[in-house]
């Protein structure tokens, strides 16, 4: 399975201690210092946009990290949602789709005097030499934050009745779409044992509507299954899975474990 962390991981570590020439750049009143590499013309980030950006990350003027080498690489995140760090969001309610800045985030906004993993020291600033704007999307809600608040007025009938209502009434579409905004959502119910709630949950997703990756949703529907001992009805979806995905190792190794699961309670 991927990593859906991975990418806001490698995202946000880079560090240097600049000095700039002030031509060019602009500071806001929070310290934040950048000037623009290009400027765009499309939409204009807000509060809840979808945003997917390029980045170039520097240590002491070298080039460390760049998703430019990688035509897929992006970093994609819901403005006001996703826990990145004070400077990186501020920068992206600066700008618009197209745009290309430099930008340089002080401490204050970054990891302050506790650097971050062992690998940002206090009291760092944060560079980016490049951080491109490559798409914004208008601003909507995010479904986890609605269905957690559904499931905790009135437990699983309520979540699901919620989402049928969304389903039904076309009003999922004031919702993001993108799959990784809800995995983690899935993986909380998950590592909770509801098994019953997680296999009724993503029976809703409308495969054709959500974007991302489906096979995330195929596992977590597998395991469901498998944790409620339809061990036989697991194996079947898991074949499914590997005869669209052919050589696709994890489906080979869970096709693996759940046989070797059944095989286990076969013999109690």
């Amino acid at each position: 399975m991927k990593n859906y962390l991975s990418s806001l991981a490698i995202a946000l570590i880079t560090i240097t201690l600049i000095s700039c020439d002030s031509d060019g750049f602009k500071q806001t009143e929070s310290g934040l210092q950048y000037k623009y590499n290009k400027k765009g013309d499309g939409q204009k980030v807000e509060k809840g946009s979808f945003v997917k950006t390029k980045l170039s990350l520097m240590i002491e003027d070298s080039v460390v990290w760049t998703s430019y080498q990688a035509p897929d690489s992006l970093f994609s995140f819901v403005v006001g949602y996703s826990g990145v760090i004070q400077g990186f969001e501020e920068m992206a309610l600066l700008m618009q789709e197209g745009d290309d800045v430099y930008v340089a985030i002080p401490d204050s906004l970054a990891y302050g005097d506790q650097g971050a993993g062992g690998v940002i020291p206090p009291n760092a600033t944060v560079v980016y030499d490049r951080y491109e704007m490559v798409s914004v999307s208008e601003p909507k809600l995010i479904l986890s934050d609605s269905l957690i608040a559904a499931y905790q007025n009135g437990g699983d009938e309520s979540m699901f009745a919620f989402f049928d209502e969304l389903n039904s009434s076309g009003d999922i579409n004031n919702y993001h779409t993108q799959l990784q905004l809800v995995e983690p959502l899935l993986s909380q119910i998950f590592q909770s044992q509801q098994m019953a709630t997680l296999e009724g949950l993503i029976k809703r997703f409308d495969t054709e509507i959500w974007e991302g990756d489906q096979n995330m949703l195929s596992y977590y529907s597998i395991v469901a299954i498998q944790a409620q001992g339809r061990s036989d009805e697991a194996i079947a979806m898991a074949k499914d899975l590997l005869a669209n995905n052919p050589g696709e190792e994890w489906v080979q190794n869970l096709i693996g474990q759940l046989e070797a699961q059944k095989a286990q309670a076969d013999q109690q």
